[in-house]
This record gives structure tokens, C-alpha cells and sequence, in this order.
């Protein structure tokens, strides 16, 4: 099995350095110009399936990446961005101001970590463990995952075998519209390449 994972293209928010977490923003030119770019570099890669976050900005980065091909794609709910809660729509500026300790532990203590009315790391780990267990069930040849900056990297660590605890902190963040994949061999999980760029 071939395990490909994307971000989303870059988004207003992303531009404007703001969390967007469960809420949405548009995807920019830029962002657009690059899923269509990425769909043409997989247009010779055979997929059996799209999974997708149910969140706008990948489904349409999806979408973009799909093109004409015929392509099933399933909405998964655990492939959606952690819930940031109260930091939502805020700037960089305005959290590191108005949150200077829970920011810290955001990028240093993840175990910890907690923003009032979001998800915790526990909660993301939990549903992205869940997610790939079934994923790992699956009778696939190729598939393609199009998702988040966080719970791509929880993925990512859970493919490479991690728990939490071992997980490395700041976790990486991989850029919108690049590549990484994982192969699957008599169930024995390996990192191919990460965050390749195709435009």
C-alpha cells in the first residue's frame, strides 16, 4: 500500500498568520495554483481513493488536485484540523499576547497543552490513531489523504510508529500542496519522501 499525504493549499488565514483550526478560510491564488500543480505531478500515479477532511479548504484543494480524474473521494471526520477553541480566527500576535503561556506549551509541551473550548493533543492523537488503524485494514494499492497541518504531523508521527510521548516537540509542520509518502510492505510502515515540492 502507498499512503500519499497532502495539505491543503495555502488560505487567506494561512497568509494572514491566523488560526483557523475547525473554521474556514478561502483558498488564495497561490493556494489554488499549487493543488493544480500537485494534481498534475499525480495525474500519473494510479489512485484508488481521496480521503478528505470535511473541512472546505481540503475538500477543494481535493477537488483541484482531482481534476477530471475519476477518483472516489470519502469525507473522513478524524482527518479534521485540531479545534484551536478560543483561538480561532486570532492572529500570531494577538495569541503570543493574549496566551503567552498556553502558546508556549502549544509548541513545547504538547502533553499539557490545552485551549479553552479546543481539543487537546490527547484527543487529536486518539482520532488520528483511530484513523490509521483503519486505514491500515484497507485493501488499497494508492491512496491519497488531504488534510492538516496538525493532524498531518500526528499522522505522520503514528505512521513512523510513535506514541505521544515519544513524539519530538515543536512537532513539523509540513507546507500546503507539498507530498510526503509512507509505503506499506507485509505490515512493515516506511517514510519514502517528505514534504516534496512539485511546483
Amino acid at each position: 500500500m502507498k499512503i500519499y499525504l497532502t495539505r491543503h493549499g495555502q488560505t487567506q488565514w494561512n497568509k494572514e498568520k491566523r488560526f483557523q483550526g475547525t473554521m474556514d478560510s478561502p483558498l488564495t491564488e497561490k493556494g489554488i495554483a499549487d493543488a493544480k500543480k500537485l494534481g498534475i505531478y499525480l495525474e500519473k500515479i494510479p489512485l484508488d481513493r481521496i480521503v478528505v477532511s470535511p473541512l472546505k479548504r481540503a475538500k477543494d484543494t481535493a477537488n483541484l488536485i482531482i481534476g477530471t480524474r475519476k477518483i472516489p473521494i470519502e469525507v473522513d471526520g478524524r482527518l479534521s484540523e485540531m479545534n484551536m477553541g478560543v483561538w480561532e480566527g486570532k492572529d500570531l500576535i494577538e495569541v503570543q499576547r493574549d496566551y503567552p503561556q498556553t502558546y508556549q506549551m502549544y509548541w513545547e509541551n504538547i502533553e499539557r497543552f490545552s485551549v479553552p473550548g479546543g481539543e487537546n493533543f490527547k484527543d487529536l492523537y486518539k482520532r488520528c490513531d483511530a484513523f490509521i488503524y483503519d486505514l491500515l485494514e484497507g485493501k488499497e494499492d494508492s491512496l491519497l489523504i488531504v488534510s492538516h497541518g496538525m493532524t498531518l504531523a500526528f499522522l505522520m508521527e503514528i505512521l513512523r510508529g510513535k506514541q505521544m510521548r515519544e513524539m519530538d516537540t515543536p512537532v513539523h509542520i509540513v507546507k500546503g500542496a507539498s507530498l510526503t509518502l509512507f509505503e506499506v510492505v507485509n505490515h512493515q510502515i516506511r517514510q519514502i519522501f517528505l514534504e516534496k515540492r512539485v511546483y
